[in-house]
């Protein structure tokens, strides 16, 4: 008893004794930032105000605003207007193609990669909206003439980015162009026609004669996705610049084409969206 009571002290002491040795090799403790704390610099908000002021500002100048003033001069239109669930539909679709997280279900072509695909609901739900877009459509004879189809403030010509016809498209055009003229030596020349020749593919990818081409187009543009995404943030706002409160809406699509006759035609599906169609 009396030999456990006289070696404790000696070990604390040691202990201790350790501590005082080793204090010259301890390392001061680095200051460490937490990034997982709220930003609550003014800096930030800064950003942030004059981000949204923007996309505000972005949806004020939307086709309704402008079209009255130039209605006599431009292509007719037709809008439809797009439901809250429209475009989150549309934007669900975009991501499921061309999202991080995409479905992937084997292609119909063998051998193949795996093909991005649609949700059997998602299929259906753009089948009902094709629906509602087809009477618009078909009253401007879209079948004969084509229509251009685009968003309140967008169109959709990136999508054919995404499908093989463009360069199919772009390799007939520049053939018939070599077939029907002389080359030119020139450069500058050569590449402006290769320009020319895949815009005028992708135009011809964008005309519209078909409700499903149509759909094709809105649910493979980034361009109608991001127009969406901000749309639906800015859904409960005032309908343009000073008008009165209405029914809170997110913004839609549009579809134009051309017409025989001195003056053109110009459909359009609309990009607004009512809370009720959620």
């Amino acid at each position: 008893m009396s030999s456990a009571t006289a070696s404790a002290p000696s070990r604390g002491a040691g202990f201790l004794a350790q501590l005082q040795t080793q204090a010259g090799a301890l390392r001061k403790p680095v200051a460490t930032k937490d990034a997982s704390a709220p930003r609550l610099d003014a800096d930030f908000f800064a950003a942030e105000i004059e981000a949204d002021k923007h996309e505000k500002y972005y949806l004020d100048l939307g086709l309704e605003q402008w079209m009255p003033l130039v209605e006599e001069l431009t292509f007719e239109t037709v809008s439809v207007p797009l439901s809250q669930a429209d475009a989150q539909l549309l934007r669900r679709c975009y991501a499921a193609l061309h999202g991080p997280d995409r479905v992937t279900s084997p292609g119909r072509r063998a051998p193949g990669p795996m093909k991005p695909t649609l949700g059997e609901e998602d299929v259906a739900e753009l089948v009902a909206l094709g629906r509602r877009l087809e009477p618009s459509l078909a009253g401007l004879g879209f079948e004969a003439d084509g229509a251009f189809v685009k968003l309140s403030g967008r169109s959709s010509k990136d999508a054919p980015l995404h499908t093989a016809r463009l360069r199919a498209d772009y390799v007939e055009l520049a053939a018939a162009h070599r077939a029907s003229r002389p080359p030119t030596p020139a450069a500058a020349e050569v590449a402006n026609q290769k320009l020319f020749h895949l815009f005028e593919a992708a135009l011809g990818l964008m005309r519209v004669r078909k409700v499903p081409h149509a759909l094709w187009l809105l649910v493979n543009s980034q361009r109608v996705d991001d127009d969406l995404d901000v749309a639906l943030r800015h859904a409960h706002r005032k309908e343009g610049p000073g008008a009165p409160p209405g029914t809170p809406r997110a913004r839609g699509a549009r579809a134009r084409r051309p017409r025989r006759g001195p003056r053109s035609k110009r459909a359009a599906t609309g990009q607004r969206c009512s809370p009720a169609a959620r």
